[in-house]
Order: structure tokens, then C-alpha cells, then sequence
């Protein structure tokens, strides 16, 4: 049971933090050279529902690791996860309030700031969630290292 845990807990992230970064990184900056910012917005509104679903989905394996992680792991862990659960929630909540300010027929935005303001928030959120995530995977690691050497 323990490296079906692992295993889920590893692709959930890879997944989720993984397909972050690489959209973050990647897929955005040439998403806005080829479309411009509104129309790379516009694709960023479907994947970051995605994302979010990912998110939502890979909270299960996470919080049963961190559960499984014994006393010396769990809190730090555990609270790590609450960070993640919570700011996927501030997300999902932003998120429809960030697409009804997106016009489908016009492809514009239709009280720009407005849209900055609640886009900046939702990207600061994003971030914290990125950093909560990369902290828990280091955590987890850890964890998983010291599991493996008590006998």
C-alpha cells in the first residue's frame, strides 16, 4: 500500500505542479507572442478550470500521505495541505468572477480593471499555491527518506 500511495502522490503532483510550471513557463509567453494577451487569456481561462480540477484531484493522495506521515511529519505537512486546499478555493471562487469579465463574442475584456485587479490576485494565489505545493513535496520527500530508514 505504501508504494501505491507514493506512486499517486508523485503523479498527482508531477500533474499538477508539473503542468503548472511548464504553463506558467512555457505554454503562456508563447501563447501571448503568437496570440497577443487577450487571446492567450482566453486559453488561459479553460486551462486554469483544468488545472484546478487537477488540483482538486490530487488533494486526496496528498492529504492520505500526509495523514499516513506519522507524528514527526503530519502537522507541518497537514497544514501544508490546508494552504493548498484553501487556495484552491480562493481560485475556483476567482475564477468565474475572472470569466464573466471575458466577452466570448468580442474576445475583450470588458471591465479592464477590474479584470487586473482580480487577475493579479488570482496569480499572487497561484503563486503561494506553487510555492505550498514545492514545500510539501519537499517535506514529503523528507519524510519518505526517514520512513524508509526506521527499521
Amino acid at each position: 500500500m505504501t508504494l501505491t500511495r507514493r506512486y499517486l502522490v508523485v503523479t498527482a503532483l508531477a500533474l499538477w505542479l508539473g503542468g503548472f510550471t511548464f504553463y506558467a513557463a512555457v505554454v503562456v509567453p508563447v501563447g501571448t507572442d503568437r496570440l497577443g494577451r487577450t487571446g492567450q487569456g482566453f486559453i488561459t481561462r479553460d486551462v486554469t478550470a483544468w488545472l484546478n480540477l487537477v488540483g482538486l484531484a490530487a488533494l486526496v493522495p496528498l492529504g492520505w500521505d500526509a495523514w499516513s506521515a506519522g507524528r514527526r511529519g503530519r502537522p507541518m505537512r497537514l497544514v501544508l495541505w490546508l494552504v493548498l486546499a484553501a487556495t484552491l478555493a480562493v481560485l475556483a471562487a476567482l475564477h468565474p468572477r475572472l470569466v464573466e469579465l471575458l466577452d466570448d463574442a468580442t474576445e475583450h475584456v470588458q471591465d479592464r480593471r477590474s479584470f487586473l485587479f482580480l487577475h493579479k490576485t488570482y496569480l499572487w494565489v497561484s503563486t503561494g499555491q506553487w510555492a505550498a505545493g514545492l514545500l510539501h513535496l519537499a517535506l514529503t520527500l523528507r519524510d519518505w527518506r526517514r520512513a524508509d530508514q526506521t527499521p
